[in-house]
């Protein structure tokens, strides 16, 4: 599903639908699944954090997601400090 999303919405505007979705009760549970998916994604392309700040994602989903991001990336590589 994340690939269809990414095929026609840059990763920003995914970032900021998925914030939108999450304040909707019905619809909360998907995006947190859909944010990991990107984050996922964002690994195997070898986004750099550099790429990421460079998002216009907007103020605490992006500091969000970007923190997620980093902590993926420190548990993939061993280093939990």
């Amino acid at each position: 599903m994340i690939d269809a999303l990414k095929n026609n919405y840059p990763d920003w505007a995914l970032v900021k639908m998925f914030a939108a979705a999450k304040k909707d009760p019905i619809t909360e549970k998907l995006p947190m699944n859909l944010q990991s998916a990107l984050i996922n994604k964002w690994i195997v392309e070898k986004k750099t954090l550099a790429d990421l700040k460079r998002m216009p994602m907007g103020g605490a989903t992006g500091d969000e997601m970007i923190a997620r991001y980093v902590e993926k990336l420190k548990a993939l590589s061993g280093n939990t400090s």
